[in-house]
C-alpha cells in the first residue's frame, strides 16, 4: 500500500514538474529574461539582436525625464528615460539608460503638458522606480552611447 501511495505521489510531481517547465519555456521564447538594462547599455550589438528577434525585454529602473511627442489622444505618443546605475567603490558611478516609447490613446494623461498643483492618479511621474516589460524597438546614438528604444507593453510603478 505505501509503495503505491509513493509511486502515485512520484508520477504526480513528475507531471508537475514537466508542466511547469512548458510555461517557462514558452515565456523564454518570447521574453529574454538574461537581457539587462546594464546589458543593453554597454553591448549596442545586444539592442540590435533583441530588436532583430522581436523579443521582449523586463527591466526596473528610475524615470529620470519624460516627454509629449504627439499630444493628440487618439495618436498619442511619449517617451520616458528609465535610468538605472551602480557604484564602483566610493568614486564612480556607471548610468545605464534607455528610452521608452509610449503609444496610443491607453497612455494618454499619463505625461502631464505642464506641472499642476493636483496630480493625474494616471500620471507617470519622475524620480520614481518602475517595472517595464516591452519590445526593443530602435537604437538612439548619442555622444555618451547608445542606447535602446523600447515600445512599452507594460509599465508598474514599483
Amino acid at each position: 500500500m505505501l509503495r503505491s501511495v509513493l509511486l502515485v505521489l512520484l508520477i504526480a510531481l513528475c507531471g508537475i514538474s514537466v508542466s511547469a517547465e512548458t510555461p517557462f519555456q514558452a515565456l523564454s521564447d518570447i521574453l529574454d529574461l538574461e537581457a539587462s538594462l546594464k546589458a543593453v547599455s554597454t553591448d549596442p550589438a545586444l539592442i540590435e539582436e533583441l530588436r532583430d528577434n522581436q523579443r521582449l525585454v523586463l527591466f526596473t529602473g528610475t524615470i529620470a525625464a519624460r516627454r509629449i511627442i504627439d499630444g493628440d489622444e487618439a495618436d498619442f505618443i511619449g517617451e520616458l528615460e528609465l535610468i538605472d546605475g551602480e557604484w564602483h567603490g566610493t568614486s564612480a558611478v556607471s548610468m545605464y539608460k534607455s528610452y521608452l516609447r509610449l503609444e496610443g490613446p491607453r497612455y494618454y494623461g499619463t505625461i502631464p503638458e505642464r506641472r499642476s498643483r493636483r496630480q493625474d492618479p494616471r500620471e507617470i511621474e519622475t524620480n520614481t522606480r518602475y517595472l517595464v516589460i516591452g519590445e526593443v524597438i530602435d537604437l538612439r546614438r548619442e555622444d555618451r552611447g547608445v542606447f535602446p528604444v523600447i515600445n512599452v507593453m507594460f509599465l508598474r510603478r514599483i
